[in-house]
């Protein structure tokens, strides 16, 4: 007898959910809720007197709790952040031959924005529609700019490891910030696009997110 494939049911919002939920434990799994040993070495190789473990750990206890969000939760844009910067700066590493982060380490708009990028991603997987954008940077108090900027960079790094819904969301964030206030003749952006460098590195990441998805 002839068999015949089963035809391929569409995807619904629940399955949606339910697949963005199953790729983010599996991409956390492993991680913990505190630096590993791997940042703590970045973090003892900054400058004695500006190690930054203390400010870092103390910004993922308070920012969080600006969400309301269960300790579970909180637990896991935790994880998915220091997973984060351990790869950034592991990246940086690579790219500048030195392990001395001092500054980058220490600046307190860099955790947050990432921070924020970090729990937006928990939040659209978890809650979707019961913290609508853009309520997670408003309570970190990042601006526009700032989010914007570090989702570029944290596509550059990332993109291919988000979940085809994940990626879809970062992508819809952006076409909002950039359909906002960041284009007024004022904005840090267009100082910001100024650079030759940051302008071909913003362009690759728009034509990255408006390519089609790969099947």
């Amino acid at each position: 007898p002839t068999s015949h494939a089963r035809p391929q049911m569409p995807a619904t919002p629940m399955t949606n959910a339910l697949n963005d939920a199953a790729w983010l434990a599996m991409y956390l799994e492993g991680e913990a809720t505190t630096p590993d040993e791997v940042l703590g070495g970045y973090f003892a190789a900054c400058d004695p007197q500006h190690n930054p473990r203390a400010a870092i750990e103390q910004r993922c206890l308070e920012l969080p709790r600006c969400l309301g969000l269960s300790q579970t939760l909180v637990d896991c844009g935790v994880r998915l952040y220091y997973k984060s910067l351990r790869a950034i700066v592991r990246k940086e590493e690579e790219r500048l031959r030195k392990n001395n982060f001092t500054e980058m380490l220490n600046d307190d708009a860099m955790h947050r924005a990432l921070l924020a990028i970090c729990f937006e991603i928990v939040v659209h997987v978890h809650l979707r529609l019961s913290k609508p954008f853009p309520a997670v940077p408003k309570a970190f108090d990042v601006c526009e700019f700032e989010l914007l900027i570090m989702i570029i960079n944290f596509l550059r790094d990332f993109e291919p490891l988000l979940s085809r819904e994940v990626r879809r969301h970062v992508a819809h964030l952006v076409n909002r910030i950039l359909d906002a206030d960041v284009w007024k003749r004022s904005s840090p952006l267009l100082c910001y696009l100024s650079d030759d460098e940051h302008a071909r590195h913003f362009a690759s990441v728009i034509e990255s997110l408006t390519a089609p998805p790969h099947r």
